[in-house]
């Protein structure tokens, strides 16, 4: 489940902004912002499920549901 919602986030674009490695002799005042509306517009785009993301959700809702079914009998 952990491993299919991690693909459906980075899908969506929600690590967007996070890593911004700084360039080499760069310090951190000489960073660019960051253009937050470039950012926001990628953020809120449509969820997208790719087919990864839904194996391993199946993967995972096949296996809790199993786990509960062997654990009330």
């Amino acid at each position: 489940m952990i491993v299919g919602i991690f693909f459906v986030l980075e899908r969506g674009h929600l690590f967007t902004g996070w890593f911004r490695r700084p360039a080499k002799g760069e310090d951190d005042s000489d960073r660019k912002k960051i253009d937050v509306h470039k950012v926001g517009r990628e953020k809120n785009g449509p969820i997208v499920i790719t087919k990864p993301a839904r194996y391993f959700l199946n993967i995972g809702s096949f296996t809790i549901i199993v786990s509960v079914l062997i654990s009330l009998f």
